[in-house]
């Protein structure tokens, strides 16, 4: 597996959404690819997944999407950490984890994603720092 092909894969994939270009999208997703987003709607084929872009296209703008760490894992398996901002009936940002399989071609075949939290709460650490004060 060619981990940098498929990094630069991944990389020009979140790309088209900053730049609304799906184009090349034959050339990064199997016709027998599956897509699973974070609130459970899936895709089954190249062809519901270029439905579903150009849904969200009509509905939302991607402000910004970066990419904060890919990690190749096994079985042409990668794990995407990304944050997005998102601007439809309000503007929103939010974190998430991809993971993103790619079959013997080199195409994607299959994303999941997951809704992620980066800011995090420590509601035990700072009242015990109180008490031994």
């Amino acid at each position: 597996m060619l981990i940098d092909y498929c990094e630069r894969k991944i990389k020009n994939y979140f790309e088209m959404w900053i730049t609304n270009d799906f184009s090349d999208l034959n050339g990064i997703f199997a016709t027998n690819s599956t897509y699973q987003e974070a609130n459970g709607s899936c895709y089954i084929s190249l062809t519901e997944i270029e439905q579903w872009i150009n849904s969200k296209k009509n509905t939302q703008t991607i402000l910004k999407l970066d990419i904060k760490d890919i990690w190749p894992s096994i079985e042409s398996t990668f794990f995407v950490i990304w944050n997005v901002t998102v601007r439809d009936s309000c503007l929103r940002n939010y974190d998430g984890v991809s993971m993103i399989k790619f079959d013997e071609d080199f195409l994607i075949c299959s994303i999941k994603e997951y809704q992620g939290n980066s800011k995090y709460d420590f509601p035990y650490h700072y009242k015990m720092e109180e008490k031994n004060v």
